[in-house]
C-alpha cells in the first residue's frame, strides 16, 4: 500500500471562493487548481477560532484554543 501524504496550506484570509477549481470563474489559480484536481478537497470545514493565529496553532497542536491558551493574534504566545 503506498504511503499517504498530507499537505496543509495555511494562508491568511483565503476563502473557498478565491480558488478557480472551487467555483470562481474569474480568478486564475493554476497551482491550487492542479492540487485540487489531484487531491481530496475538504469543502465542509470548520475553524476552531475566527482569529487566524489561534486557528493555525490549534491545527498544528491538535488542541482547541482554550487548551493552547492562545485566543488572540499575540505572537508572544503563538508557539
Amino acid at each position: 500500500m503506498p504511503a499517504k501524504h498530507v499537505l496543509f496550506i495555511f494562508t491568511d484570509q483565503q476563502r473557498r471562493d478565491t480558488i478557480h477549481a472551487l467555483g470562481n470563474e474569474t480568478i486564475v489559480t493554476p497551482a491550487l487548481d492542479s492540487l485540487a484536481r489531484e487531491s481530496l478537497v475538504f469543502d465542509r470545514c470548520y475553524t476552531p477560532s475566527p482569529v487566524c493565529v489561534p486557528a493555525r496553532l490549534a491545527m498544528m497542536a491538535g488542541q482547541y484554543c482554550a487548551r493552547t491558551g492562545n485566543n488572540t493574534n499575540n505572537p508572544a504566545i503563538a508557539y
